[in-house]
């Protein structure tokens, strides 16, 4: 329903931004479960959340992101270089590759009325007052514009591991983003999507066999924050930085029906705990 097709707006806009999706499964693996159905140590009492297989297949069903599409239909219709003018060294680079998004925004905007109406801005900044009036047209909160009355640089300064350049892509919902990355040898939805286990959080063992709700949310707690952080130091250390160091990404945390009990005591503290040491993490529940 809309609630599902939200969901996977979100997590398709985390991995064309280039940030990373983590997805928490709940319950173990089909297999596992099928495994441990009479072993009563490694039993899991949860019913509620999603397994890993159920979070792939929403993974595969993310929506088609159609910047990409005009990306590419602009770089099939461009003249394409002679092999006389290029050199060996004449590659496109990752942050050209990148930049090259920032140029595809709304086609059915009209230049000339903004040209007309940024003329009128200038004229009535040779008051002194117009430049430091609000923003009262809708076209001034572009990116581009933003970025010109601010003085912040151009694509030339746009790292390529930040995403595409876009503040807000569009998505086709009858559609697969894998689709279009099946000829790819980079797929982000294998770069940019995690599912991390957090099901043992709800494991019994022989010396506790009940669990209640309190104890599976500091469990639940305690796991969700060690992924947070294997995380940033997993993708610190793909881009030969410390894996210590300060987070390079932004992790947005999907938890697909979230276990009501436990998630009552374990959203609070790690939402307590993101704010506390400032990490760069969103939640979808």
């Amino acid at each position: 329903g809309l609630a599902r097709a939200l969901c996977r707006y979100w997590c398709a806009e985390g991995v064309a931004q280039g940030q990373m999706v983590v997805l928490g499964a709940m319950r173990p693996l089909l297999e596992n479960s099928l495994d441990n159905i009479n072993d009563a140590a490694a039993k899991c009492v949860n019913s509620e959340g999603s397994s890993p297989e159920e979070l792939q297949e929403f993974i595969l069903s993310l929506p088609k992101n159609l910047h990409l599409e005009k990306f590419r239909s602009k770089m099939e219709n461009q003249t394409v270089p002679s092999t006389n003018d290029m050199t060996d060294g004449d590659n496109v680079t990752d942050s050209q590759y990148a930049a090259s998004f920032a140029i595809i925004e709304e086609e059915n905007e009209s230049d000339n009325d903004e040209d007309e109406e940024s003329d009128s801005i200038r004229g009535s900044g040779s008051n002194g007052a117009g430049t430091e009036e609000g923003l009262k047209i809708a076209w001034q909160y572009r990116k581009s514009v933003q970025d010109a009355r601010s003085g912040v640089g151009g694509s030339n300064n746009r790292r390529s591991d930040v995403g595409d350049g876009v503040y807000c892509h569009s998505y086709d919902l009858s559609k697969r983003m894998w689709d279009q990355f099946a000829d790819l040898g980079k797929n982000p939805l294998l770069t940019n999507t995690k599912i991390v286990d957090c099901w043992n959080a709800f494991r019994m063992s022989q010396n506790v066999p009940i669990l209640d709700f309190r104890k599976q949310g500091m469990n639940l707690f305690c796991t969700l924050w060690k992924h947070i952080q294997s995380t940033f130091s997993e993708h610190n250390r793909n881009r030969n930085q410390e894996a210590e160091s300060k987070p390079s990404t932004v992790i947005r945390l999907f938890l697909h029906r979230f276990p009501v009990g436990p998630g009552s005591v374990a959203l609070p503290l790690l939402m307590a705990k993101i704010r506390k040491e400032n990490m760069p993490v969103v939640v979808l529940v």
